[in-house]
């Protein structure tokens, strides 16, 4: 009998982990793709229109980051950086009020820096973030 209630037990928590890692993976899925616009932008191919873009923003942000600062955003990264030329998905941290997407970045003018997407609980993008690398940091 005591076997069979560890089995059942053991059993119950692995049905439990298994939904709780669904709901991560559908939330950094939903998260990912989000990012992406701003990685697409970055990359100059297939650029999104910022009304695309910033259907995943949040009220604050919105109000923040306003369509002329999108394009100075891409201007901006097109001078100091260059153009992107790869990204690597790095790091997704789950925290109490905000979920964290963090990509790799290389550029054609051999400079790297890291992509930083902070979303709220409601998946809205709250703030972005690039942070160039310097060589030990890369190493």
């Amino acid at each position: 009998m005591k076997k069979i209630i560890c089995i059942l037990a053991a059993s119950m928590m692995m049905a439990f982990g298994s939904i709780c890692s669904a709901s991560d993976s559908s939330d950094l899925n939903s998260e990912q793709k989000a990012a992406q616009l701003f990685i697409d932008a970055f990359r100059g191919e297939k650029v999104p229109a910022y009304d695309v873009l910033s259907r995943n923003f949040s009220n604050g942000l919105k109000n923040q980051f306003t369509e002329v600062n999108y394009n100075g955003l891409q201007r901006s990264m097109k001078s100091n950086f260059g153009k992107l030329t790869e990204d690597k998905f790095y790091v997704y941290q789950r925290q109490d009020q905000n979920d964290v997407v963090i990509y790799n970045a290389t550029f054609d003018s051999n400079k790297q820096a890291q992509l930083i997407f902070i979303f709220d609980k409601d998946k809205k993008l709250v703030n972005v973030s690039v942070q160039e690398l310097n060589e030990q940091q890369q190493q």
